[in-house]
């Protein structure tokens, strides 16, 4: 139902597209079909999966981001580590070929969310 409203919603606007998945990857989304990646709230339920499952999903925001397009992340954990939280995504966006552009900062007035933003290499060149 939710999906159905959105797509109403959105009729006019030819450059958003609607999916259902799983929530385990992004299979069936293919390569390099999205300029930004936005993941609000959704890590803290995917970080306690272990770390295959984050690695995973970095790798998979990497795959479906076109060449200079971003991942962005609200609450990597709920651990109340920031500093942790940190390091794991230095960490995460090297092996997944993203330049970090924003660590763990806490950008908002009304809401206790901590931003990381990453862009994807232009070219592998860069890597």
């Amino acid at each position: 139902k939710m999906i159905a409203a959105s797509r109403r919603r959105c009729a006019a606007m030819s450059n958003v597209h609607f999916a259902l998945s799983s929530g385990r990857d992004l299979t069936g989304i293919p390569a390099e079909s999205f300029d930004v990646v936005l993941a609000v709230d959704s890590f803290p339920y995917i970080h306690p999966l272990g770390p295959s499952a984050v690695e995973r999903y970095f790798q998979e925001a990497a795959r479906v981001l076109v060449p200079g397009g971003e991942l962005a992340i609200f609450n990597f954990s709920y651990r109340d580590d920031t500093v942790a939280d940190r390091r794991e995504v230095r960490s995460l966006c090297y092996a997944a070929g993203f330049s970090l552009i924003v660590n763990g900062t806490h950008p908002f007035r009304l809401w206790d969310g901590v931003a990381f933003r990453m862009r994807k290499a232009k070219s592998d060149l860069f890597r």
